[in-house]
């Protein structure tokens, strides 16, 4: 059990550190692009992360789960994982090709500059899918210090570029693009610095024969049927970005997105926690999952409802003040999101329970009922109640998500009816013990 509160720790700080570091580089970047700008780097990052879900399948959970068994050939992994990266990129850009002749393009590509963002669409799908491979291939391993590093050198790099950014942005001709293309570059850093402990870590050998039977099948089902399942929660989480760029003005999807950008700061805590679950649900007993499961889901609904708490008690000075008078029309959208990454938060360890055991289908039904719930709501509320009214179909998808996963895990996977929602003083010694070292 030690070893398990180590890498909290770890992943934690790390988290933490990072959080911090985000959240004032959002301040920096929506000070350099605007509310207009910030929609269009959103649709941007909406698009570029919906390509590279559906062209890899989710194939970075596929690399953590099988990494984490043992006797995994971490070799035959990677030359899987690379393949499908391959094959990511080449599809990608025959879709790029195609879409300006279709209706849909503008809705996912910004119309202002196609080619450039074409091109930046396929390189953050590069970058984000190798980073994610490597930091993958290290969670399986439970390596989650040097991905500490990693991830704290990214968020210092990001700072301190984006800072410099904001000090001399009078003085330079600045344009959206030239930010957009510092972004990518600092995610081409990230994949750099998290392939340094990749490769310190893992001897690879490439010229091992692989077999469909025995290496793809296994790999391409496991992620195939949780890609069934992630893709609901990724829709459900982007819908609102389409909807809202259907429906409403660029600028109005700047508003929301600084909302969503919130809703991300929340949710980051329970994605973080569930790095270090997995491995340890995949490789438990029985009595030690369901252990893991009630503490994991304490730590993070205890976090996350203080971290809620608070930025919803002084969001209505604190928005203005670090992003503009302009954007205190967004705060009533905050306050909501923060309520719904708040039952997001609380649904997730259940889910990754369910990944764990390999009972991906229950994930898909409540996946896809909420994906449900989201469309019907946003298409009923966002035109009249603008992007209040994206948040509230928000917050009714993810209750319903919430809802059905517990009542699954309870009632069907005889999970404990436990307190799952707080620390106790009993959680806060044993946590404590975990950490001090035996003399």
């Amino acid at each position: 059990m030690n070893k398990i509160f180590k890498d909290i720790q770890i992943v934690v700080m790390a988290k933490f550190v990072t959080i911090f570091f985000g959240f004032i580089n959002s301040i920096f970047i929506i000070r350099l692009i605007g509310a207009e700008g910030n929609g269009i780097y959103a649709k941007l990052m909406a698009t570029s992360e919906l390509f590279m879900l559906l062209t890899t399948l989710n194939s970075t959970l596929g690399v953590t789960y099988f990494s984490a068994k043992e006797n995994a050939n971490y070799s035959k992994i990677m030359m899987i994982a690379y393949r499908i990266i391959l094959a990511s990129l080449f599809i990608t850009a025959v879709v790029l090709f195609i879409l300006p002749h279709t209706n849909i393009y503008s809705a996912l590509v910004p119309i202002e500059n196609p080619i450039f963002y074409s091109i930046m669409v396929i390189a953050v799908i590069l970058f984000l899918e190798l980073r994610q491979t490597y930091s993958s291939i290290l969670k399986g391993r439970k390596n989650f210090n040097d991905l500490f590093y990693a991830n704290i050198f990214y968020s210092a790099i990001r700072f301190f570029l984006f800072g410099s950014l904001v000090l001399v942005q009078n003085y330079i001709g600045l344009t959206l693009e030239k930010v957009i293309l510092l972004h990518v570059f600092t995610l081409l850093l990230h994949a750099g610095a998290t392939y340094y402990f990749y490769n310190k870590e893992f001897q690879i050998s490439y010229n091992q024969p692989l077999s469909f039977k025995e290496d793809y099948k296994p790999f391409l089902q496991y992620s195939g049927s949780s890609f069934v399942a992630i893709l609901g929660t990724f829709l459900t989480n982007r819908a609102n970005v389409w909807l809202i760029a259907f429906f409403l003005s660029t600028e109005e999807l700047g508003y929301y997105a600084l909302a969503a950008y919130f809703f991300s700061l929340i949710t980051q805590l329970s994605s973080t926690l569930r790095n270090v679950l997995l491995p340890y649900l995949v490789s438990g007993n029985q009595s030690e999952k369901h252990e893991y499961l009630v503490l994991f889901s304490r730590i993070n609904m205890t976090a996350t409802l203080i971290i809620a708490i608070v930025i919803t008690s002084f969001a209505d000075w604190l928005i203005p003040l670090l992003y503009g008078a302009n954007f205190l029309k967004a705060t009533l959208t905050i306050k909501i999101l923060l309520a719904a990454a708040s039952i997001h938060n609380f649904r997730a360890m259940f889910a990754i329970y369910f990944y764990a055991t390999n009972k991906v289908k229950y994930n898909v039904i409540a996946n896809y009922l909420a994906l449900a719930t989201m469309l019907l709501a946003g298409i009923l509320l966002i035109p009249e109640h603008g992007i209040v009214g994206a948040a509230i179909s928000a917050l009714m998808s993810y209750a319903v998500n919430m809802l059905l996963v517990v009542f699954i895990g309870i009632w069907f996977e005889k999970l404990p009816v436990a307190n799952y929602l707080l620390l106790t003083f009993g959680d806060v010694k044993k946590i404590r013990s975990g950490l001090v070292k035996p003399k």
